[in-house]
């Protein structure tokens, strides 16, 4: 991590005229090998501005006082940023040698004039690492309502404790393994139910309406993309995608999605383990399921719509059986 800091290369977006917004700091999802990018907003206008990063937490004394940060000794400032008119800025640059799985907290100081401690601290950021996602050459299915296709994964892909060489393709936004299955309906019970399963963005779709899924392969990868597909009787448009690995690695994607409800998340199926009802979106950005059992949220219309949208998720095998997983 510390490489990774040291490494970063800084861009400053300047423009200009003061507001009076809340101090916030907002980043963009990393990847192994790609860039680094954080946003402040809502700072002290045509102030200097710092920004710190670290791996883990803890208070740290900076060169403008001594405050929590949340930061702990191997804190490390990139100092004199200048916040525009708006008290907006930015910072950009490679992500080094971070690697997958890493989780990375950021927060940002600005110089304020009008503050008794001269100081003005940002909320915190904090991101997951994800891996970079391979591409390929893509393979069209053709997929009716309620419908799944069988499809060979390329690899041995092991998924709580069985290793699969072929997965179901389904329309309704999953996938399963030992069997197909053509659910539209995205029940808590079902998911813990039945087959072991995979749920991109399990929703009743409508491929054979409008848009596409297909896979690719590589290396030790399976990619499955579902593209501007429309729930049943609904003029939307969603897109989500899966990527696996044969370590057995899972990346979930939200390109662009215009539903509402719905359920992301993986199980075993058969009523194994301890659910662990998540959610992905919250401050933590990271979490772990409860042993070997089911992880997953449910997203419902009115208490709970949809919030991942643009979001990556990357799920990590532990030793003890379960996952590891990082936003």
């Amino acid at each position: 991590m510390t490489n990774f800091i040291l490494k970063m290369a800084v861009v400053l977006c300047v423009t200009g005229v003061a507001n009076a917004q809340a101090f916030s700091l907002t980043g963009t999802p990393l990847h192994a090998g790609g860039t680094f990018s954080l946003s402040v907003t809502g700072g002290p206008a045509n102030q200097v501005w710092h920004i710190g990063f670290d791996a883990v937490g803890g208070p740290t004394p900076t060169s403008i006082g001594t405050f929590d940060l949340g930061f702990s000794s191997r804190f490390f400032m990139v100092p004199w940023l200048q916040l525009d008119g708006f008290g907006n800025g930015s910072i950009t640059g490679p992500a080094g040698t971070a690697l997958p799985g890493d989780v990375i907290h950021a927060q940002a100081a600005a110089n304020d004039p009008s503050s008794a401690t001269g100081a003005k601290i940002s909320s915190a950021f904090i991101g997951g690492v994800h891996a970079q996602t391979p591409s390929g050459t893509p393979t069209n299915l053709v997929l009716g309502d309620d419908d799944s296709t069988l499809i060979d994964m390329g690899m041995a892909f092991p998924f709580y404790g069985t290793t699969w060489t072929a997965c179901h393709v389904g329309s309704n936004g999953f996938l399963t393994f030992g069997g197909s299955n053509f659910d539209p309906s995205e029940q808590i019970s079902d998911f813990m139910a039945g087959l072991p399963k995979i749920a991109v963005l399990w929703d009743d779709l409508s491929p054979q309406i409008q848009g596409t899924v297909h896979f690719e392969t590589g290396a030790g990868w399976l990619r499955v993309v579902w593209t501007g597909i429309p729930q049943f009787y609904v003029l939307d448009d969603n897109s989500a995608e899966l990527t696996m690995w044969a370590d057995g690695r899972v990346q979930l994607h939200w390109p662009h999605v215009e539903l509402a409800d719905g359920m992301v998340g993986l199980g075993p199926g058969s009523w194994q383990g301890t659910p662990t009802f998540a959610n992905f979106d919250s401050d933590a950005a990271h979490g772990w399921t409860t042993g070997a059992g089911p992880i997953f949220e449910q997203f419902l219309p009115l208490s709970k719509p949809f919030d991942l949208h643009g979001d990556w998720v990357t799920f990590f095998p532990v030793p003890a059986g379960g996952y590891y997983w990082v936003r």
